[in-house]
């Protein structure tokens, strides 16, 4: 009895792996945000949802960051600006997304701040967008590099190269 009770105490340490662990791990090339997320069965699942889409789309783009890091080893000066970009974008996007979100909970006219269960939702949106872009922005630097005798893909930041759909 007092294993089962420890078993079930730890499994609600963490409800983003428990909800991963009945879902599965999203695949971020495959699956966008919103078909990722609308598994769940109910606002709470599809919360931790979000929450595990986020963290596999950041560990995309922290893999493709370090991917380029990597091929730039002996380049310096490009090591500064990508570091600079890097940490530029991460602000930003993470700024914007707060502030979307904020946006959808105050009534300018009453000034007056409301809140649901919506909350969240705007932000992680805005979010995931934002860092897929980047991740279309690494892969098309990446494959670029690797073939100097193909132009990149300027159309569509190279979307449907890399996953084919705006999550």
């Amino acid at each position: 009895m007092i294993l089962v009770l420890a078993l079930s105490v730890a499994s609600t340490q963490d409800p983003e792996a428990e909800v991963a662990a009945l879902y599965g791990e999203p695949d971020v090339y495959a699956f966008s945000y919103l078909q990722y997320a609308e598994q769940g069965m109910n606002n709470f699942e599809q919360k931790m949802l979000v929450c595990v889409y986020l963290d596999s789309l950041e560990s995309a783009l922290d893999s493709l960051y370090l991917e380029l890091r990597d091929m730039y080893a002996l380049a310096p000066e490009f090591l500064e600006y990508l570091d600079a970009s890097h940490e530029a974008f991460l602000e930003y996007s993470d700024s914007w997304a707060r502030l979307c979100e904020e946006r959808i909970w105050w009534d300018a006219a009453e000034g007056v701040r409301e809140d649901g269960s919506f909350r969240g939702y705007v932000f992680a949106g805005t979010l995931s967008l934002y860092w897929w872009q980047k991740i279309v922005a690494y892969t098309r630097i990446l494959r670029f590099e690797s073939n100097w005798d193909e132009a990149p893909d300027l159309g569509r930041l190279g979307i449907t190269d890399v996953g084919g759909y705006y999550p």
